[in-house]
């Protein structure tokens, strides 16, 4: 489940809420950390996701066969 929301007193500021995904993080000697989430191929495609990637490469994670009604582009 995804949610984005906002905080009132918080102007241009978004939050993302996964829930029951899965997360590494990594913190970074600079300040801040990486993220890297473990989505499902549906949810990314939602996301728009798949057009950050090489085409080739979002053919070899989409199969159409597992994900009947969603559009491979």
């Amino acid at each position: 489940m995804a949610s984005l929301y906002e905080e009132v007193m918080e102007n241009g500021v978004v939050y993302l809420e996964l829930r029951g995904v899965g997360v590494e993080l990594y913190s970074r000697e600079q300040g801040g950390a990486d993220v890297v989430l473990r989505l499902p191929v549906v949810t990314a495609r939602q996301f728009g996701l798949h057009t950050t990637m090489q085409p080739e490469r979002w053919e070899t994670v989409y199969d159409e066969n597992k994900f009947p009604g969603f559009p491979r582009k």
